[in-house]
C-alpha cells in the first residue's frame, strides 16, 4: 500500500516559478525559463543517457526524478524503472521526495508526487528549481557576482559591470567576454559582430568549442524576456565548468605585428618582433604614413616620415 504524503515549500517558490502557459503574454520568457530547466536537467543526465524534451511529461513517471537525484545526492534510491500503473509512478516519486527530504534541506511547499504524475507544470517547474537553486552556483548568488567581477569586471580588459550581467547577456556581449576571459584569443573582443545575436551565435559556437554548457539558444540569450532565474542559471553552469575548460582550451593565437607604409609607391619590410620597417620609395619621394598594429590593435598613432629623393 502506498501512501501519499504532500511536502513543504519553500516561501518564494510560488513568486519564482512560472508555469509554462500557452496563448498568452507570459508564453515567450515562460517557455524560456522552461527551456532553460530542461537544459540543466538533460546536462546533469548526461551521463546515464537520458535526455527529457518536457517537465510535466517526463517527470510524471518518477524515473528521471530518481536519476538526477541519485547523481545531485550521490546515492542511490529504490524505484520501478518501468513503471506502467499509477501507483508504480506515485511509489517513485514518494521515495524521491522521502530521500530528497532526508538528505538536503529542501523543503517543498504544496508540491506532492500526485502533482507531478498528473502533470502540473508549475509543480514540476518548481520542483526543478528547488534543486537548481540548491546544486548550482546560483545557491549564493552574491559568489556568482564576484565570480563574474573577477572575470571580466571593471578591473579586466572587459570592463563590463557584474551588477549588470542580464542586460549584458541580452546584449550578447557577456557571453562572449567570459568565453574569451576562459580562452583568451577565441574571440576577437575588439572587433565583435555588430548585432546582438551574431555576437550571442559566437559566444555559443566558441563556447560549444571549449565544451562549456550553453544552456540557451542566441535567440533566447537576447530575447526581451529572458528572466532573471534563466539568466542567472545560464552563468551559474558557465561557472561550474569554466576551470576545467580553462585548462583544456588551446593557446591563445600569436598576434602578428604590423607595419603599414601608405604613400608614393614603396616596398615595405615589417621586422616582427623589432616594432621597425624599411622601406624603399620607388618614386621621387613623398610624404608616408606610418601605422603599427598588433593583432587587431593600434598600439601607436599615426606617424609620419618625409623621403627626398631628389
Amino acid at each position: 500500500m502506498t501512501t501519499t504524503t504532500t511536502f513543504s515549500v519553500s516561501a518564494n517558490s510560488d513568486d519564482a516559478i512560472r508555469s509554462v502557459t500557452h496563448g498568452t503574454d507570459t508564453e515567450s520568457w515562460s517557455d524560456i525559463q522552461h527551456k532553460t530547466f530542461v537544459a540543466w536537467v538533460n546536462r546533469k543526465l548526461i551521463g546515464r543517457n537520458i535526455e527529457i524534451q518536457r517537465l510535466d511529461e517526463d517527470l510524471a513517471t518518477g524515473v528521471v526524478a530518481a536519476n538526477l537525484l541519485e547523481v545531485l545526492l550521490d546515492t542511490k534510491i529504490r524505484h520501478a524503472k518501468k513503471p506502467r500503473m499509477r501507483i508504480q509512478k506515485m511509489s517513485n516519486l514518494e521515495m524521491c521526495m522521502n530521500v530528497l527530504k532526508e538528505k538536503s534541506d529542501i523543503k517543498l511547499v504544496n508540491i506532492g508526487p500526485s502533482d507531478i504524475v498528473d502533470g502540473n507544470m508549475k509543480a514540476c517547474m518548481g520542483f526543478i528549481w528547488e534543486l537548481v537553486s540548491k546544486f548550482s552556483a546560483i545557491a549564493n548568488k552574491s559568489a556568482l557576482i564576484e565570480w563574474l567581477r573577477e572575470k571580466v569586471g571593471p578591473d579586466t580588459k572587459y570592463k563590463l559591470n557584474p551588477q549588470e550581467y542580464k542586460s549584458d547577456i541580452k546584449s550578447g556581449t557577456l557571453p562572449c567576454c567570459l568565453i574569451d576571459s576562459c580562452a583568451p584569443g577565441i574571440i576577437d573582443i575588439n572587433n565583435l559582430p555588430s548585432t546582438p545575436i551574431e555576437r550571442a551565435t559566437l559566444a555559443c559556437e566558441k563556447g560549444t568549442e571549449l565544451g562549456l554548457p550553453m544552456l540557451l539558444s542566441p535567440a533566447d540569450l537576447i530575447a526581451d524576456h529572458l528572466d532573471d532565474i534563466s539568466a542567472t542559471t545560464f552563468v551559474a553552469e558557465l561557472r561550474e565548468d569554466y576551470d576545467v575548460a580553462k585548462e583544456n582550451a588551446p593557446a591563445p593565437p600569436k598576434k602578428k605585428l604590423v607595419i603599414t607604409v601608405r604613400g608614393p609607391k614603396s616596398k615595405t619590410n615589417a621586422e616582427e618582433g623589432n616594432r621597425s620597417a624599411s622601406f624603399n620609395p620607388l618614386s621621387a619621394g613623398g610624404k608616408y604614413n606610418v601605422t603599427i598594429t598588433f593583432g587587431s590593435k593600434e598600439i601607436t598613432k599615426p606617424g609620419g616620415v618625409e623621403v627626398n629623393n631628389k
